[in-house]
């Protein structure tokens, strides 16, 4: 735990010549639950999280979840929280333990400068902490996708480093040519079934690992970096997807009431063969777009979109966030000015050697 010097119960009210003091902690999930979706909602006015989604997304994740909950001396409210989603990840072929940093908010009553007592800089400091006595010198590579002026704020304080600037782009349908021997020259996609049980069976989890396992090998043979600074990326094996996208709570209540569930996974099959070699996620609403991917690298992102099928009426193609100038690329166009940055956060000097992983930021769901 990180807090102040002075006594949380001295009275605010009688002695302005100092600013408020605060407490910085670790999450406990079970009491603090409700409370940080109260702040959600006063933070994020216009988006939404439940009990429910905050269960998923922090114990629910195949390597489970932590954070740093900020209370106001007085009442001890919760004003302040910074989350990590815990991921299993691989750099160089061995286990790296990786976590996505979302659900930055600070209740806008509390928010101050950057000096060395803001909350801003306060919370990371005690984060770092945290995860030093919980991991020591095995210091986990965590990342996140802030927008600009969160990005430049956190650089400016030293606790960011850029890794990529990711726009959205539009992939523009096209009808795929009829002709036997184009089709036996072109990349297709087949639907994963999940719809009936909402978990692959043991014989599907056994495809997506093996799946992943070559797109990995694939990867690693490929790789042009020496092995000290090869990318880290994520385990994307059949575990993260049924977490991601099977036990969404979204999916899982769109199946149980019979509605169409947001997340489809496709399968995606070389030329002339029935045997997947990877996979993209998609969701139709409220714009298509892929959310999320495991390629081999000889598989560029546009020939995957290739072999989706048409998106929903009134679509006119695939959106995705790629990192930019990817609309350079042929078939591409901008599809909007916003961007995020990701972001390497609180890392150590070995990490800053590596090169960046590649991330899919076009899910906004779980940051």
């Amino acid at each position: 735990m990180v807090s102040s010097n002075q006594n949380p119960n001295q009275d605010q009210d009688q002695d302005h010549s100092h600013p408020p003091t605060y407490t910085y902690r670790p999450v406990q999930p079970a009491r603090d639950r409700l409370a940080l979706c109260q702040l959600f909602h006063q933070v994020f006015p216009h988006s939404r999280t439940t009990p429910t989604l905050w269960r998923w997304k922090y114990q629910g994740s195949p390597a489970g979840g932590t954070g740093i909950v900020v209370q106001e001396p007085r009442h001890q409210h919760i004003v302040g929280h910074i989350g990590v989603v815990w991921l299993p990840g691989l750099q160089n072929g061995q286990p790296l333990l990786m976590g996505q940093v979302c659900d930055v908010m600070i209740a806008p009553e509390h928010r101050a400068d950057i000096g060395a007592s803001s909350i801003y800089r306060q919370m990371n400091h005690a984060l770092a902490e945290h995860l030093h006595t919980s991991y020591g010198t095995s210091t986990p590579y965590l990342f996140g996708f802030p927008g600009r002026a969160p990005a430049n704020l956190g650089i400016r304080i030293g606790v960011y480093r850029r890794l990529q600037v990711c726009k959205q782009y539009l992939y523009p349908y096209q009808l795929p040519p009829s002709s036997q021997h184009v089709e036996n020259n072109t990349w297709h996609s087949q639907l994963l079934d999940v719809q009936r049980s909402g978990h692959p069976g043991g014989g599907l989890s056994h495809l997506l690992n093996a799946i992943w396992h070559a797109v990995q090998t694939e990867r690693h043979n490929s790789t042009a970096h020496s092995s000290s600074t090869a990318a880290p990326f994520i385990v994307k094996n059949a575990q993260y997807l049924r977490w991601r996208y099977l036990d969404h709570p979204a999916q899982r209540q769109a199946l149980a009431r019979g509605h169409t569930p947001p997340y489809h996974i496709h399968l995606l099959c070389p030329p002339g063969q029935q045997h997947p070699m990877g996979w993209l996620v998609t969701r139709q609403s409220p714009q298509a777009i892929v959310v999320d991917s495991c390629l081999p690298p000889s598989l560029p992102i546009g020939q995957a979109l290739q072999a989706l099928p048409a998106p929903a009426p009134g679509q006119s193609g695939w959106h995705t966030w790629l990192p930019a100038p990817a609309g350079a690329s042929p078939g591409y166009s901008s599809a909007t000015n916003s961007a995020v940055h990701a972001v390497h956060i609180l890392g150590s000097s070995a990490h800053s050697q590596w090169h960046s992983p590649t991330f899919e930021p076009g899910d906004t769901d779980v940051f």
